[in-house]
């Protein structure tokens, strides 16, 4: 243990979450990196998941099923202000869970965020569509 009397459970509690009622903005230099990610494949988030899927969320993003929204610091206006959860592939466990990816790690974008990055997304798919050789 460190001389600054933190416990370990309060060093984790730091460590899950900064504080903060909602979920706070990306750079918009991140979430262009998630939009383009997204568009290459690169990038695995819950709306890859089927209504049926969701229910295993935790094994994909193991966070969640340890209890990082259930943590009892976590008012519920953050849960509430959840748009999207994901994490970038590259970081993925070498296990998957029926085809799909398990991350040790989750990232989130806020509602206003995410709605903005899935309307980039779809209009990118589309200009790639368009895309003559």
């Amino acid at each position: 243990m460190n001389d600054d009397n933190r416990t370990p459970l309060k060093a984790m509690d730091e460590m899950i979450w900064h504080g903060g009622d909602v979920v706070v903005d990306v750079s918009e230099d991140e979430l262009k990196r998630f939009v383009m990610g997204v568009c290459d494949n690169n990038v695995f988030t819950n709306r890859h998941m089927s209504e049926h899927e969701v229910r295993h969320i935790g094994m994909v993003f193991m966070p969640l099923a340890l209890g990082y929204l259930s943590h009892p610091h976590i008012p519920d206006s953050y849960k509430d202000s959840l748009g999207c959860i994901y994490e970038y592939n590259s970081e993925a466990g070498p296990r998957s869970v029926n085809g799909m990816p398990c991350f040790f790690s989750c990232r989130f974008l806020n509602k206003d965020q995410a709605q903005r990055a899935f309307a980039a997304i779809e209009k990118e798919l589309e200009r790639r569509k368009e895309i003559k050789i």
